[in-house]
């Protein structure tokens, strides 16, 4: 499989289309950036969701997160879409902002992604100042995801 011809998939603006729509709990945004089989998996819980599944895990992190950012993100092309090490942070009313690195592998079909899979610790954020943060140990990533 061959990146597509499109800008978006050959640069990600796809993947930042699509966290940045997370970040304002823009669902609507989100899904429009998701092919309609779209499959979206995570490391804590092992389990692929559909759409729907997803949109529904979405709502309870805008929910539990006052604000929310992607940031510090890193990404790699591969042949079937992108590799990508970012910052979660987020930061619920009143309280301390925490951060979570993340990897995930995206695959992209037709300028969309048809699958996303996320590896996360859930236990392992750490407090930080702001959403303006590096990855601990890593050199900075460049801004937004």
């Amino acid at each position: 499989m061959t990146l597509s011809d499109t800008a978006p998939a050959k640069t990600g603006a796809v993947i930042d289309d699509f966290l940045g729509a997370l970040s304002r709990g823009d669902f609507a945004a989100a899904r429009a950036c998701c092919t309609p089989d779209v499959r979206i998996w995570h490391s804590f819980d092992r389990i692929t969701q559909d759409i729907d599944e997803a949109v529904r895990g979405w709502e309870g992190f805008v929910g539990a997160f006052a604000e929310r950012a992607f940031v510090d993100a890193r990404r790699s092309a591969t042949t079937s879409g992108f590799v990508q090490q970012h910052l979660m942070v987020g930061r619920p009313d009143g309280g301390e902002a925490r951060a979570w690195p993340i990897c995930i592998v995206v695959t992209i079909r037709d300028g969309r992604i048809a699958r996303f899979e996320e590896y996360m610790d859930r236990a392992g954020s750490y407090a930080v100042a702001d959403a303006n943060q590096t990855t601990p140990g890593l050199p900075p990533g460049g801004g937004e995801a």
